[in-house]
């Protein structure tokens, strides 16, 4: 059997025992996995999320005005 840096138990460690009194942190995942999973999800769905018809009309409307200044 090969060594490993850290051994099964060390004798100096207190296990996370219930009378502690320490809670377990809730899991979270690292920043950005939950915005590209969905992401994935919107890309993946055929449902548009504004409708193009609207959207296209909309923008040729803000584009035809000059910018006010």
């Amino acid at each position: 059997m090969a060594r490993t840096k850290h051994p099964a138990s060390r004798p100096g460690r207190r296990a996370n025992r219930p009378g502690t009194g320490r809670q377990r942190k809730p899991h979270r995942f690292r920043p950005g996995t939950a915005a590209l999973r969905e992401i994935r999800r919107l890309q993946s769905s055929f449902k548009l999320l504004i409708p193009a018809a609207p959207f296209i009309r909309c923008y040729v409307l803000t584009r035809s005005q000059p910018l006010a200044s």
